[in-house]
């Protein structure tokens, strides 16, 4: 048998055992782990028990000092308490998140008694008042504090002994971001307990023999935990794939050893790949069923869902909805991208001085409102009859509120997209001949997204869809995601009439529809039944789009700036209380956050000199079992933490700090790894580092303090402490003593 330099025990210490060893082959050695012998290093006493609940309580209480501060709704709070809300009420919302804890919290909050005889609309920084805030925050301050177990179990797992393991308990407990996001109505100690439960027995499974009853139960908490990660977070989608990753290299090391049968372990790797991805999705599935169950309601989201959706709920606007749309309709005309209003109000641009005409996403508006006249003809006996509109045909729109005619003016330019080739979208209530056909328009029907023959050839309501062509200009009107921020207009999407549009975005159809002359009999619109999977899917759609495309279909999210996030260069404000001098302020522990890029960076200069070193034609003759157990534990971890860190490139939605901490869990979990194997080589050195690492994160933890509890602090205090150039610095001026 070759040497076995040796494989640590529970306590530190090096063992005979020989749960890792080199073994010859018939052509090659091999390495051979001894399943049995490896789980001994999870035995735990009495008295490292002990320690680590001393760990966990002492983790909790930091969370839970000074829980009931501020009494006010938060920003990130704010769509936890619209979601409880809304839950109660039936009232639909649309969230990127998916539904657990909204429905969780709804669910407490349901059995403290609100909601029984009243709700509270709250708003950013409004105080609260019957709303249960503080027993929501307990909650997830001792959700934040029990990770931690996890944390513990991970490291032991992963060959690292009792104190340095409680040393990975100690960054993350006094690690001041998560413990910041751990204190409010957020997502994030929810989602990282899951992920932490899940990555637990991930690892566990390897530790077990296949197929027994152990190995069996560790694929259900582990599929189970990975089934509420998902139906926690959005980033539980990166989760999944770090899963399937991590299960194809645990299988490409297992089969290196040849006393293990290919067929064993192809059949346990399918079982287990099958249940990675039944399991979860079976639970995400349920809990959307309950998610849409409870949602029956005209709510919040109303206006982003289609016409279908928005029929199957209760109090739509769409009952009833007349399908013909004739001269002399009243309508509203939405756009097919962005599913907003063409809307105009009596506010003017400020360059040309014209009427403002925009895209609102609210329906409910009488500003909305147009009515459709014909160009030319006896034009009060059409108004009057009712008579249908066959497309294409030109026609004139009218704002119904400031009695005005929809017009395309080449002369001026849009307030944002002022390229030469776009026109300006205006009313205008006075024409003379010359100008009068800038307000004639042309409809002309899509074949591809009207689907049937009937609304191809005249006007229909939901049914139609069409592009309006203004022929003076040779313009067609489009929908952009730029935001105005003039007037009555701020926050509306700018709309412009441009000679090549990108096709979608040019897109409209009539959504409401309103004739004198209309009656029940004159016929309804025939809209779908929807099931749970047509809804499942649109929603899931449009969450995705807004992921991974952009607001509205448009690519307008800001690109990660990674080096903020690793080097801590920004925070972000939760909270700012300029009259009492107190801010809450989310900032990471500068120490824990460079010990991750530090150890990180390790493990990538071992991992290069791996590869330049490695003679691939001669045999190893032995194993270095620290060696290998870093390697393999720390390419796991490093697998999830670079895999979630990268995908988020290819998210499209403004991210935060708070958006790296399931990143961060995982670097983390590197630090003590890398201790480990300091401790196998240098132990006096290593020890000495451990001493001091932790002194200096408490330090930082004591010193930051105040930004995470909105304790006192001074001005001249704070801005010693800057961390960097991204810092904002407008925080400290909270603390002004006057």
């Amino acid at each position: 048998m070759p040497e076995i330099k040796g494989v640590y025990s529970h306590g530190g210490s090096l063992s005979n055992i020989e749960a890792i060893s080199l073994r010859m082959g018939p052509i090659r050695p091999y390495v051979h782990i001894n399943e049995t012998q490896i789980q001994k290093r999870l035995n735990t006493n009495v008295y490292e028990l002990f320690q680590l609940l001393a760990a966990v309580t002492i983790t909790i209480v930091i969370r839970l000092y000074c829980i009931e501060f501020p009494n006010k709704v938060l920003l990130e709070e704010i769509p936890i308490v619209s979601a409880i809300n809304s839950y109660l009420t039936g009232r639909f919302f649309l969230d990127i998140n998916p539904p657990f804890v909204p429905l969780l919290f709804s669910a407490l909050s349901r059995s403290l008694g609100y909601g029984v005889f009243t709700f509270e609309e709250l708003s950013i920084n409004s105080e609260y008042d019957s709303f249960p805030y503080q027993h929501l925050r307990v909650l997830n301050a001792i959700v934040g504090g029990l990770a931690v177990i996890y944390i513990y179990k991970i490291l032991k797992i992963s060959a690292v002994n009792h104190y340095y393991a409680l040393f990975g308990v100690f960054l993350f407990a006094l690690e001041n971001s998560m413990i910041t996001q751990s204190r409010f109505m957020f997502t994030d100690s929810f989602y990282i307990l899951f992920v932490a439960i899940f990555v637990c027995h991930h690892k566990l499974m390897s530790l077990k023999t296949k197929f027994s009853a152990s190995w069996f139960f560790n694929l259900l908490i582990c599929t189970t935990a990975l089934g509420l990660a998902i139906s926690t977070h959005w980033s539980g989608l990166f989760l999944i794939v770090y899963a399937f990753l991590s299960s194809t290299i645990t299988f490409w090391i297992a089969s290196g050893d040849i006393d293990v049968s290919m067929n064993y372990l192809r059949i346990a790797s399918l079982i287990k790949d099958f249940a990675y991805l039944t399991i979860p999705f079976t639970i995400y599935l349920y809990f959307f069923n309950l998610h849409l169950s409870h949602l029956d309601s005209r709510g919040e989201s109303y206006n982003l869902l289609s016409p279908a959706y928005q029929h199957s709920l209760k109090e739509t606007h769409l009952d009833g909805l007349i399908a013909d749309v004739s001269y002399g309709s009243t309508v509203m005309i939405r756009h097919f991208k962005s599913g907003e209003y063409l809307h105009s109000h009596n506010d003017f641009y400020r360059t040309s001085k014209h009427q403002q005409v925009t895209l609102f996403d609210n329906f409910d508006d009488f500003n909305n409102f147009f009515k459709i006249y014909p160009v030319k003809g006896n034009s009060d006996r059409i108004m009057n009859d009712a008579m249908k509109i066959f497309v294409p045909h030109k026609v004139k729109i009218k704002h119904v509120a400031t009695d005005s005619f929809l017009v395309a003016d080449s002369d001026f330019k849009p307030p944002l997209s002022e390229q030469e080739y776009n026109s300006e979208v205006t009313t205008q209530k006075v024409f003379s001949e010359m100008e009068e056909d800038t307000s004639e328009f042309q409809l002309k029907i899509s074949t591809k997204y009207t689907k049937d023959e009937k609304a191809r050839v005249s006007l229909r309501a939901i049914e139609s869809v069409f592009q309006i062509y203004n022929k003076r200009s040779d313009c067609y009107l489009l929908g952009t995601p730029l935001l105005l921020t003039e007037g009555f207009a701020e926050s509306q999407h700018e709309l412009i009439c441009i000679k090549e549009p990108e096709y979608e975005a040019s897109l409209w159809y009539i959504d409401w529809n309103k004739h004198d002359k209309y009656s029940i009999d004159s016929g309804l619109v025939d809209f779908p039944e929807l099931g749970f999977w047509d809804k499942f899917v649109e929603i899931h759609f449009k969450v995705f789009k807004k992921l991974f495309v952009g607001d509205i279909g448009y690519n307008n999210g800001s690109s990660v700036s990674f080096t903020d996030w690793l080097f801590l260069r920004k925070g972000y404000v939760h909270f700012l209380d300029t009259e009492a001098h107190s801010a809450v302020y989310l900032l990471g522990n500068y120490i824990t956050y460079h010990l991750v890029i530090l150890v990180i960076f390790i493990y990538s200069v071992f991992k290069a000199y791996q590869l330049m070193t490695t003679n691939p034609y001669q045999h190893c003759t032995t194993v270095d079992v620290s060696v290998y157990i870093y390697d393999h534990q720390m390419l796991d971890l490093i697998l999830g933490y670079t895999l979630t860190l990268l995908l988020r490139k290819f998210v499209k939605i403004d991210l935060q700090l708070f958006d790296y901490l399931p990143i961060l869990f995982f670097g983390i979990l590197c630090v003590p790894q890398t201790f480990q194997l300091g401790h196998s080589k240098a132990p006096k050195f290593t020890f000495f580092l451990t001493i001091i690492s932790c002194l200096l994160v408490f330090l930082a933890f004591k010193k930051y303090s105040p930004l995470i509890y909105g304790l006192q602090w001074s001005y001249e205090r704070c801005m010693k402490m800057m961390v960097g150039p991204g810092w904002d610095s407008g925080v400290c001026k909270v603390y002004y003593p006057f």
